[in-house]
């Protein structure tokens, strides 16, 4: 069983490039094998489902969005899937380090986002 949590998101992501990738191993030879996040298109989100997994992308410089679209994911995929979403959430968190939340222990997402 893979331990990759399926996601469940409340809005779809309309990307305005998709890519196809048969299999994991395709995406990280298009990457050359580096799990590192990009450092000019980060990856904004990602969904994981029975289909397979969609990796969401935004172009730092002209905001172009990307999704690769990654058809079959295999268990041992998993590690390696993880530490590239892992990596891609650190990006993240240094992107936004001047308003961290981890000192507001009354945060919560529901009290933050116009609905």
């Amino acid at each position: 069983m893979l331990d990759l949590e399926k996601t469940d998101h409340q809005y779809y992501f309309d990307a305005s490039e998709k890519e196809g990738f048969a299999t994991w191993q395709d995406f990280k030879k298009f990457r050359g094998n580096d799990l590192k996040p990009w450092d000019e298109v980060m990856l904004v989100r990602y969904d994981y489902e029975e289909w397979g997994l969609e990796l969401h992308f935004v172009g730092q410089r002209k905001g172009y969005t990307w999704t690769a679209v990654i058809e079959k994911v295999e268990e041992k995929d998993i590690p390696d899937i993880n530490e590239f979403l892992k990596n891609a959430w650190a990006y993240l968190q240094d992107l936004w380090k001047e308003i961290s939340l981890d000192n507001d222990i009354n945060y919560s997402v529901e009290n933050h986002v116009q609905k």
